[in-house]
């Protein structure tokens, strides 16, 4: 009965995980502008999933058990390339060189070529990258008394999401320890960053909780201005985890 459960909960999960980071596209395409987002943030992100990915396939693991990484891959390489064109970089050779560098490595991965030993450190160094790719939000969100740019939608569905995956992994995985651990950090810190998008929301911001919650679709001149304000503060300060600035 709890692997039926548990199978039943993973394809919600996949299912759920169309939606994740929807709200950021949308806000990217409504506004025109990846003000407030950085190339590199995207960058880890898909590197990251990938890794998750593969190691799931790799272990010849139900796909129920992680469909939703593999959709959130694809919703975060169309952001990336948002990013990336909005940024005037899709052209770029600082986008083009890690984008080669990038399929060359996974295709030897999904072809069995790669060590499972690699694949291993791949799936436990995803956690880092995840972890990585949200803590300059958080920073940039206290230095500036702000809820930032990060959708709160996002960051709700990816705490729900985790914990989900901690019950289907130990359910249908074998409590596979470099899968609990990355699905429970992520959890960890995506519930922080949603209690921080709704702490400054309200109390920094002046917002109702509503508002902070739909602020993906709803338009704010102030908020767009403060998106550059953060991108401008984060170049100054050097703030970048791959390519170099962003």
């Amino acid at each position: 009965m709890a692997n039926v459960i548990a199978n039943g909960l993973g394809y919600l999960v996949g299912a759920g995980s169309l939606f994740l980071y929807t709200p950021i596209a949308i806000r990217i395409c409504r506004q025109r502008s990846a003000n407030g987002l950085t190339l590199s943030t995207w960058w880890i992100k898909v590197v990251s999933y990938t890794c998750s990915d593969v190691y799931g396939y790799a272990n010849g693991y139900n796909l129920s058990t992680y469909a939703e990484t593999v959709i959130i891959l694809v919703e975060a390489a169309v952001v990336l390339v948002l990013v990336a064109y909005f940024q005037k970089k899709l052209f770029h050779r600082t986008f083009a060189i890690p984008l080669a560098v990038y399929l060359a490595f996974t295709l030897v991965a999904v072809a069995g070529a790669a060590p499972m030993f690699l694949i291993a450190v791949g799936q436990a160094g995803s956690v880092i990258l995840n972890a990585a790719a949200i803590v300059p939000q958080l920073q940039l969100n206290q230095k500036h008394q702000s809820s930032g740019d990060y959708s709160p939608i996002t960051a709700a569905l990816a705490s729900a999401g985790c914990l989900i995956r901690l019950f289907t992994t130990v359910t249908l995985n074998n409590s596979d320890p470099l899968l609990l651990s990355g699905y429970a950090i992520a959890l960890f810190i995506n519930v922080i960053l949603l209690g921080q998008i709704i702490y400054y929301g309200v109390y920094a911001e002046g917002k109702t909780v509503l508002a902070v919650l739909t602020a993906d679709v709803s338009s704010s001149t102030e908020s767009d201005s403060d998106l550059s304000i953060l991108v401008s503060d984060e170049e100054e300060s050097g703030t970048h985890f791959f390519m170099g600035p962003s």
